[in-house]
């Protein structure tokens, strides 16, 4: 169950709605059961982000977060201990299979990333990180492209 790039590109255009320039740290709460391929596209994906001119934070929860949007990268069966995770329409049963959440954490936008395993979260996160790459580089906009 692979999402097509522009699922990815909503998803992560309308997360961060608002989110302007003077404040653009992103609080990255990672599953800490990651392994090296989920790992590889979590980098990417910070990569991608950094070279928008986002700072990153890592922290343990939403709680701890400072940064004005949060992402959330996790395999399947993390989500269930995590309280702040929003629910996902499916289960993640099959190899690679993935997910894409928006939500609010702390009252700050949020997105999700999940995979069934570490190569389903690390394809979901390089998508994100390609569609990062090739987003406008507008106030506000972290995945907007220009039309």
């Amino acid at each position: 169950m692979r999402s097509t790039p522009a699922v990815l590109l909503a998803a992560i255009a309308l997360s961060f709605v608002g989110v302007t320039t003077q404040a653009r740290t992103l609080s990255i709460v990672a599953d800490p059961s990651l392994g090296a391929p989920a790992l590889h596209g979590l980098a990417k994906f910070e990569d991608a982000a950094r070279a928008k001119g986002w700072q990153i934070e890592r922290v343990s929860s939403p709680d701890g977060a400072h940064g004005s949007a949060i992402v959330c990268a996790a395999l399947a069966g993390t989500l269930k201990s995590w309280a702040f995770a929003p629910q996902l329409d499916r289960p993640l049963e099959a190899a690679e299979s993935l997910a894409v959440r928006k939500f609010t954490a702390g009252g700050r936008p949020a997105i999700l990333f999940a995979g069934a395993d570490d190569r389903g979260l690390m394809y979901a996160l390089l998508e994100a990180a390609q569609e990062i790459d090739a987003a406008s580089n507008a106030p506000g906009a972290l995945g907007a492209r220009e039309k």
